[in-house]
């Protein structure tokens, strides 16, 4: 059962805000302050209606030149970002309170219930009502053990497009489990090409990819994360390598492409990871969770 609190603050884990930037730093740094700073802005006035005019105030530059510098640092534009971060926060409130879904929609910008909604099922993958039924469900040790029977047998339907080696980065007595999907262009990450669960450290495959170009996108849980922390990702491990090449024909004897991927904690710049992969996991492997 969810442990409610009725204080839950709207707003998004914190960051440290960055300080204005030194001109003896190089263009990516001060670029990179920059972003933090209004990254930092955005968590704070979620409520707002802000513009990108607005957000390149804050950035002291040129709108045009904003947009592409933030791109540039977090891979999504300034107000996709706050899209993102809007929806995480008002997960991480139906998760953590039990405040009516309409005022927590008010309390991140939106004033329209529909359009929330909306919203909120396109990038979490559940409707408000459902993640909050989903949360008060959720066992912690029933979700170990199916992680561990899933990553022990795999699914093993079809052949492997794409294979590869999985790690916590700069951690090596760190162990967990990894949820790796492979999106193709302009894709959502609630509709991969293909998914898969892995033991970290350790091996993955990734089984019906076509031949093309991929995103490896992967979220990592250690063992020590409680509930909460699993629940609401933001101190989740998380990797990415862009330009995966799948084009071998494995049924003619070759090897899939191989790749290697580093987990890395998270960063102020990150962008919301929003779909609820701990819960997303027992749609990937069903049989180790029944």
């Amino acid at each position: 059962m969810a442990h409610l609190d009725p204080t839950y603050d709207l707003r998004p884990l914190r960051f440290e805000r960055p300080a204005m930037a030194d001109p003896r730093l190089d263009a990516a740094q001060r670029h990179a302050i920059a972003v933090e700073r209004v990254i930092a802005f955005m968590r704070d006035n979620l409520a707002d209606p802000l513009t990108l005019n607005d957000l390149a105030e804050i950035a002291h530059c040129s709108p045009w030149h904003f947009n592409r510098v933030f791109t540039e640092v977090t891979g999504m534009s300034p107000l996709r970002y706050l899209s993102h971060l809007r929806i995480e926060a008002a997960k991480l409130a139906v998760m953590n309170s039990d405040r009516r879904i309409i005022d927590i929609a008010f309390g991140v910008g939106y004033n329209s219930l529909g359009s929330f909604g909306k919203r909120f099922t396109e990038l979490v993958g559940l409707a408000p009502s459902e993640w909050r039924k989903a949360v008060d469900r959720f066992d912690v040790a029933r979700w170990r053990y199916g992680l561990d029977e899933a990553c022990v047998t795999p699914a093993a339907a079809g052949g492997a497009a794409l294979g590869g080696e999985i790690g916590f980065a700069g951690e090596p007595n760190c162990d967990g489990w990894a949820m790796i999907a492979a999106v193709a262009a302009g894709d959502s990450m609630l509709k991969p090409s293909a998914c898969t669960l892995a033991t970290v450290p350790g091996c993955f495959a990734l089984r019906g990819l076509a031949p093309g170009i991929f995103s490896l996108v992967a979220i990592g849980f250690d063992r020590s994360m409680t509930s909460k922390d699993i629940l609401a990702q933001q101190t989740a491990a998380r990797g990415r390598r862009d330009q995966v090449a799948v084009h071998v024909d494995v049924h003619a004897g070759r090897a899939p492409a191989f790749v290697r991927m580093a987990l890395r904690r998270a960063a102020p710049s990150d962008a919301p990871i929003v779909p609820p992969f701990a819960i997303l996991a027992g749609r990937a492997a069903p049989a180790a969770f029944s």
